[in-house]
C-alpha cells in the first residue's frame, strides 16, 4: 500500500509541475471529470468503503498516467510508442 501511495503522490507532482494543457484536447476534461465523479459517488455509496477506497488505486493511477500521455508533446509521444515497441 505504501508503494501505490508513492507512486500516486509522484504522478501527482508530475502533473502539477507539468501542467499539462488540454487546448487540442478539450473534449477530454468532460469525460475525465465524469468518470471522477462517478468514482466519488460509487465510494460514497458503497456498503464496504475501507474496501472501495482501497480499490480506487487501479482506477486513480490509470487515469493519471493517461492524463500525462495525452500532455505529451508529439514528438514525446512518438518517442514513447518507439521505447514501449522496443
Amino acid at each position: 500500500f505504501a508503494y501505490s501511495l508513492v507512486l500516486l503522490i509522484c504522478l501527482g507532482a508530475y502533473l502539477i509541475s507539468k501542467k499539462p494543457v488540454f487546448t487540442k484536447n478539450r473534449s477530454l476534461i468532460y469525460p475525465c471529470i465524469l468518470f471522477s465523479l462517478a468514482l466519488c459517488v460509487s465510494v460514497i455509496f458503497s456498503q464496504d468503503k475501507l474496501h472501495s477506497l482501497a480499490q480506487l488505486y487501479p482506477y486513480i493511477s490509470g487515469l493519471s498516467l493517461f492524463l500525462i500521455v495525452a500532455s505529451f508533446s508529439e514528438k514525446d509521444k512518438l518517442l514513447t510508442i518507439q521505447t514501449v515497441m522496443l
